[in-house]
């Protein structure tokens, strides 16, 4: 049995399993455009997008997988719902391991004098996104990191880029004070403030 894992999008809660045994994660069909595709602009259609990549890497990381390769391609807008959805599992590895297994550069750390963990790098990654979805100077940068890092952008974009493209990487927020962050602008409950409500219901 596989659960799903939150804002990745998944076929189920029940897979046949794996004939030699290996864990799997089946997924579904994400309809929609890509981030790269399709790019929203305004402060609040950008905080929803940091809500939901948040969740989805919140989910992964507990789980201890990181997805690796956080970009806009990977990323699809469902209009019927309205949500963002994190895609391509290709490249997800152990969350703590410290060498990249592969990536876009463009969504890596370069010239940071530490890569950090797995995680770690999800949450730059995830940084540089924003960034570029706010701010067309950081899209069409050729170092995009560097224009991120100091490129004027609304809130609360500013805050979340501010936190996460820090340089040390021990010091990047969770996956969840992302989604958190996001969900306060929206003026949105927190994720545990939701949950409580769930189980009184």
């Amino acid at each position: 049995e596989l659960r799903g894992i939150g804002g990745v999008r998944h076929a189920g809660d029940r897979v046949e399993p794996d004939p030699d045994g290996q864990p799997a994660l089946a997924l579904r069909f994400a309809q929609g455009q890509s981030l790269r595709e399709n790019p929203p602009h305004t402060p609040d259609a950008i905080a929803k997008v940091a809500r939901d990549l948040g969740d989805a890497l919140a989910s992964l990381h507990a789980a201890g997988v990181a997805h690796g390769d956080v970009k806009p391609d990977n990323v699809i807008h469902d209009p019927t719902e309205d949500v963002a959805a994190l895609i391509d599992l290709g490249l997800a590895g152990p969350a703590a391991a410290r060498a990249p297994r592969g990536g876009t550069p463009r969504y890596l750390p370069q010239g940071d004098a530490s890569l950090g963990d797995a995680r770690s790098r999800d949450l730059l990654a995830l940084g540089i996104l924003l960034a570029e979805l706010a701010s067309p100077e950081v899209a069409t940068a050729a170092r995009p990191l560097e224009a991120a890092r100091e490129a004027a952008l609304p809130e609360p974009i500013a805050g979340l880029c501010l936190a996460l493209l820090t340089p040390d990487p021990g010091s990047r927020p969770s996956a969840a004070w992302v989604a958190d962050i996001a969900r306060a602008h929206l003026g949105e409950a927190s994720a545990a403030a939701q949950g409580q409500a769930e189980v009184r219901s």
